[in-house]
């Protein structure tokens, strides 16, 4: 299965560019690769055993199908982005699935290969901080243009 990085979707379904409103290829265009999955890099030294054992159980293809839900719930926040909580409320709510820390986690991936990017912009959590609001890469450019 091959993720498409600007709406989530699977590149190699048959009429996949027809349903994907086009702008798909520039974003992976200019991403860097998500590096495979390492799971010393996902844990704390300080983290308890259980984490250590939770991130080496998690595999690549499970990896992949969190990240292209994250960005399935960035494409669809569109031009207004989300913080983190912002973002986990919409993971459950679009795709019913209970999330703590893994589209967080996935977020920070999609980070790091330049998918996602900090806007700049803050907005109250819950906590009443301030919090990232983190856009599609090709949103964030746009708007600097």
């Amino acid at each position: 299965m091959n993720y498409c990085l600007f709406c989530g979707g699977d590149t190699s379904e048959p009429g996949h560019a027809m349903r994907c409103d086009g702008r798909q290829g520039h974003v992976e265009a200019a991403l860097e690769p998500v590096a495979p999955y390492a799971p010393h890099e996902n844990v704390r030294t300080t983290d308890p055993s259980t984490s250590h054992a939770a991130a080496l159980a998690l595999d690549e293809e499970a990896i992949t199908v969190v990240q292209g839900r994250v960005l399935d719930c960035h494409h669809a926040a569109g031009a207004r982005g989300l913080t983190d909580e912002e973002l986990l409320a919409a993971y459950v709510e679009r795709f019913g699935v209970t999330a703590e820390s893994s589209p967080r986690k996935r977020r920070n991936d999609l980070t790091k290969a330049g998918a996602i990017l900090d806007s700049g912009e803050r907005r109250p959590l819950v906590s009443g901080r301030q919090g990232i609001v983190w856009k599609l890469a090709a949103l964030v450019s746009h708007e600097a243009a």
